[in-house]
């Protein structure tokens, strides 16, 4: 059986919305750059730590292995607001 070649995702948006509201956004599927990070009002730390949990397994298992490179989610610069952030 031949082995089907996908391409990289280094250059493609990253959107993903998370099971409590948090949407994470970046221009690129390897987080060069900032990745916005809007949040329902009111929600609180332990809600969002959960969202990004989601969203950083979410990332490990279906994008990851389509990168071609990946500085790791050590590297990852968050910038946290409500949904207006998108409008920056």
């Amino acid at each position: 059986m031949e082995e089907i070649k996908l391409s990289p995702l280094n250059d493609k948006p990253f959107e993903y919305h998370c099971n409590l509201g948090t949407i994470f956004r970046c221009s690129r599927c390897d987080f060069r750059g900032k990745v916005y990070v809007a949040t329902p009002p009111g929600m609180n730390h332990a809600e969002l730590a959960s969202d990004t949990a989601e969203m950083i397994g979410y990332h490990a298992t279906n994008i990851w292995n389509r990168l071609n490179g990946f500085r790791g989610y050590d590297c990852i610069e968050f910038v946290v607001g409500e949904v207006g952030i998108f409008d920056l």
